[in-house]
């Protein structure tokens, strides 16, 4: 399709220059700027086709934001569409004219971030009643982290990020069946989710000695209410609990010793049982997970 070559060139040109999400956008008449998030399949340009019947199109699976004014660039291209019966394969491009959609001419800011959970007649003899949730800061972080591309190369991306899901009084999560049922659901959208990050700075004192722990270096990373999101080229982790604590000592020290993490973790926390052997622990579980490394002869 010519549509996903264009898409391909306009990704590799704006790389590290946006904010690229792999979603779907609308200014609708009534909610305003709804970008709907999702994996293929999750039902984007059905959502933003049906909810685009009241209100301007912007796009249905590139959302390209201004990481300054966190605004949305149109990208109108024709609809990717699956034809009734066919394969995934036989996607084909849909012109706008013959859907009844409108390109928008503007950059509206985002009001609602929606992720799509689609609930297919196939999956269940059951259907599920259609219901509405707010996410965790956390949640939608790692969620939508998914969905983008190259958001490690942008500068201050993550920060970026959740500025805009705090903007929209935070994400929810859509279960429905039917695109139809998406207008009710956003009438009874549950209230906006406040909640505190902070940015987190990497403190490194170049390579650590033998027998020393140091974080795995990273591009970016918030601290959140109940965790610390840690942003890596093309990945990214979510650390809780006393996994985060002992990250954040680690990051905050460049590098050091197992006894030497443990005395400052102690020393913020306090002493408790056997809180030695917890800090160990989470320092293995970070090792592990590819959060931090320790240094070998």
């Amino acid at each position: 399709m010519l549509s996903k070559q264009i898409t391909k060139i306009l990704i590799e040109n704006l790389i590290g220059a946006r904010i690229l999400l792999h979603a779907g956008f609308i200014d609708h008449n009534r909610f305003g700027g709804v970008m709907v998030v999702g994996a293929s399949g999750a039902g984007k340009s059905t959502a933003t086709t049906f909810l685009g019947q009241n209100g301007k199109y912007l796009t249905d699976e590139l959302v390209i934001v201004d990481p300054e004014s966190l605004r949305v660039i149109p990208f109108p291209k024709p609809v990717s569409r699956i034809p009734p019966g066919a394969l995934p394969s036989a996607k084909r491009d849909v012109a706008l004219a013959d859907l009844g959609l409108e390109a928008a001419n503007h950059s509206p800011s985002i009001q609602h971030v929606v992720f799509l959970e689609r609930e297919h007649t196939s999956e269940s003899s059951v259907v599920g009643v259609p219901e509405i949730r707010r996410l965790s800061l956390a949640e939608a972080l790692c969620q939508i982290i998914e969905q983008s591309s190259s958001l490690w190369k942008v500068e201050d991306g993550l920060a970026q990020l959740a500025t805009l899901i705090s903007g929209a009084g935070g994400a929810v999560r859509a279960h429905y069946r039917e695109a139809e049922q998406l207008p009710s659901l956003l009438d009874r959208l549950p209230a906006p989710r406040s909640e505190a990050w902070v940015r987190i700075e990497y403190c490194s004192r170049g390579i650590a000695n033998v027998g020393e722990y140091s974080v795995v270096p990273y591009a970016q990373a918030l601290g959140l209410d109940d965790g610390v999101i840690v942003l890596f080229e093309r990945r990214a982790l979510y650390l809780s609990g006393l996994s985060a604590v002992v990250w954040k000592v680690l990051n905050e020290r460049g590098a050091d010793t197992e006894y030497n993490v443990e005395r400052a973790v102690i020393h913020s926390l306090g002493a408790y049982g056997n809180s030695g052997q917890l800090v160990r622990d989470a320092l293995r579980i970070l090792v592990q997970g590819g959060a931090a490394l320790k240094r070998s002869a």
